[in-house]
């Protein structure tokens, strides 16, 4: 199989094609056998002499081992030559390659008048303009026109959705607050910075880059025989002997998603906190209400950026990808919008994603909408909310594991080269990675975090007299050691202070080893027992979790030190408030740039490094424009419109 994608240009009314292999230069021969994800099957020889036979297996010996038979090639041929006679001619000139097949399809056909012809919707567009307009008109009157000063000024309408009211919102310092944890921010900014790399990373690796070799497990044979190939023409080949399957920090990388459960653990932390707050003060929690704030929080953002993908993304740029990358996501996006707005699509459509993160609003949707009755029982005493919150830890940690041995998957995502970069098509990713039941784990960490910290507020600054490790019937209970573990964190005057200094490089320890054993998987994927998966399957999230809630914890009893100042860092806090936005955005801006790809990528870990950065940069950009007109003001209405019982949701 030798399937091109080509990308035609108008430059000429006649079709003409070389003639025989010769006028195809080494470079183009470099090319193909080397730079794409899938080198290409070779049966017979490069000048065409039946002696000079060098075959290669085409069928991977190992699982992380690339297939050698199929080449994915782009090429520019005259705009009046159709897939057709691309395919006829590459049939004659490649007569000579014995069993080697060629498949053009004229969908992955594209020219300039196609790009001319693609749906500008001016509708939408018109709409986006009146909208600004109205913003720009608000913001107008809001600085031309003088705030009263009265106390109980209500804020008018149009002073809500201003660009200057927003600015002063996104810049304005974090107020002391009761439920503020300092350290937050710089969670949330330098968890989505990691974030945005590992979708960098699954971009570069879903599409034509260079060192394809780098990584597979055992390429030594392959190698041998394309050496005196290149010889042949001249060309050098880089053998570099660092695999990224066999390199422990390549590998710890690519096993490193269980970093986006910092998200779950702060967002059930908030939650629960506001919740248990709100009932202790004796309000009524109107569960509804808090379902409506939740939903007009999220969904107005949510919305345009869906509707970005729909009618504006494949009208930006083209090239030899963009069918494939950016018209299926556009497809996707029409026909799969409202699995998204219900916050269902980690269930429904998994294998047609709108917004490939996006699985992660609809796992937090889904838990949001149960915390609150969860919180209704954790008030009514500590003996229901440890039988509560301990059933719940130990159904997250089961699910996930029984899965995992049931349908023998894999203990964690396992990127061999065949889905590299294509999750929806791994099992293990839509049987324990999208559904909520199998990301509860650390949601509910957050949950127990934020009970702990309220229960123990206001209690006496006295010290424990017994010791942590207590054996009487009435004192084996996970609250008392969490109680002892809190007076020993909070004040200065516990001389336990050494179980402070043994947590921080314990938990760091846990962390590293739940991230590393991906190195471990990756080499030995075929010798994994069933037991094995299923007790990894089950356990890596919550440990993780539980490493992030310790930082949580350390710094808001003032243990923090240097971590906590690096955390609390005030610039951090604008960033913070526009990291939503910026998990939104930053797929688009990455899709824009390997979607319109005409040369591979180079797989390195300076290229990932520049390019992240330059991802967190220009989503940055995007983010505070869709912040400054959709987000913050629709949010501000929001508050304004709805009753003031309204118990607030946070995300």
């Amino acid at each position: 199989m030798f399937h091109r994608t080509c990308l035609m240009s108008k430059t000429s009314s006649n079709c003409r094609y070389p003639r025989d292999m010769n006028s195809l230069s080494p470079s183009l021969l470099q090319h193909i056998a080397f730079t794409h994800t899938f080198p290409l099957r070779i049966s017979g020889s490069v000048s065409g002499s039946a002696s000079q036979d060098r075959e290669m297996n085409p069928v991977p010996a190992g699982r992380m081992e690339l297939r050698k038979d199929t080449v994915h090639w782009a090429v520019c041929i005259p705009a009046a030559c159709t897939a057709q006679d691309l395919k006829r001619t590459l049939d004659v000139l490649l007569n000579d390659y014995r069993g080697l097949t060629v498949t053009v399809e004229e969908d992955s056909c594209q020219t300039a008048e196609d790009m001319d012809q693609v749906p500008r919707y001016p509708l939408f567009w018109m709409m986006v303009l009146a909208y600004l307009l109205v913003i720009s008109l608000c913001t107008v009157m809001d600085i031309y026109i003088t705030q009263p000063e009265e106390k109980n000024y209500a804020m008018p309408l149009w002073r809500a959705v201003s660009l200057r009211s927003g600015w002063r919102r996104l810049t304005a310092p974090t107020l002391n607050m009761p439920e503020h944890v300092s350290c937050l921010p710089g969670m949330r900014v330098f968890t989505l910075c990691l974030v945005v790399a590992g979708h960098r990373g699954e971009a570069m690796t879903s599409g034509p880059f260079i060192h394809g070799a780098e990584v597979e497990q055992e390429l030594q044979v392959l190698m041998e025989k394309l050496m005196s190939v290149n010889r042949e023409y001249g060309l050098e080949i880089n053998r570099r002997k660092t695999k990224a399957y066999q390199d422990v920090v390549g590998a710890t990388m690519m096993n490193g998603h269980p970093v986006v459960d910092t998200f779950f653990v702060i967002s059930g932390f908030l939650l629960c906190s506001h919740l248990l707050r709100a009932l202790k003060a004796g309000r009524s929690l109107s569960i509804p209400r808090i379902y409506l704030a939740r939903y007009l929080r999220l969904t107005p953002a949510y919305a345009v950026v869906i509707a970005m993908h729909a009618f504006a993304l494949y009208g930006l740029s083209s090239g030899p990808l963009w069918k494939d990358k950016v018209g299926r996501e556009r497809d996707n996006c029409q026909n799969n919008w409202w699995t998204n707005l219900l916050y269902i699509n980690n269930y429904i459509h998994t294998d047609r994603p709108c917004i490939d993160p996006s699985w992660y609003l609809a796992c937090d949707t889904q838990l949001f909408m149960l915390t609150p009755l969860v919180a209704l029982l954790l008030v009514k005493s500590r003996r229901v909310a440890a039988w509560v919150l301990g059933s719940l830890l130990a159904v997250s940690v089961a699910i996930p594991a029984l899965i995992t041995y049931i349908q023998g998957l894999d203990p964690t995502i396992i990127p061999d080269p065949e889905t590299l970069g294509h999750s929806m098509e791994d099992p293990t990713y839509l049987a324990t990675y999208l559904p909520a039941y199998c990301r509860a784990g650390p949601y509910i960490v957050g949950m127990v975090l934020a009970y702990w910290l309220y229960s123990m507020k206001g209690n006496k600054p006295t010290l424990p007299k017994r010791k942590f490790l207590i054996f009487s019937r009435e004192d084996i209970t996970v609250l008392q050691m969490l109680e002892d573990l809190n007076k020993c964190f909070h004040y200065t005057g516990c001389n336990n202070k050494h179980i402070l200094y043994l947590g921080w490089p314990l938990m760091l320890f846990v962390q590293f080893a739940v991230t590393a054993c991906g190195y471990f998987f990756y080499q030995y994927s075929g010798s994994i027992t069933p037991l094995m998966s299923a007790t990894y399957a089950g356990l890596h999230r919550p440990l993780f979790s539980v490493g992030i809630a310790f930082i949580m914890m350390v710094c808001t009893t003032g243990n923090g030190g240097f971590v906590n100042k690096i955390l609390s860092y005030p610039p951090l806090v604008p960033l913070s408030r526009l990291s939503y936005c910026i998990f939104l955005v930053h797929p688009m801006v990455q899709m824009l740039h390997f979607g319109g790809l005409r040369a591979p990528a180079d797989i390195a870990y300076v290229s990932l490094v520049w390019l992240s950065i330059g991802d967190l940069v220009l989503s940055t950009a995007c983010a505070l424009i869709l912040y400054l007109t959709i987000e913050q003001p629709l949010e501000e209405l929001g508050r304004i419109l709805l009753p003031k019982n309204n118990s607030k949701s946070e995300h």
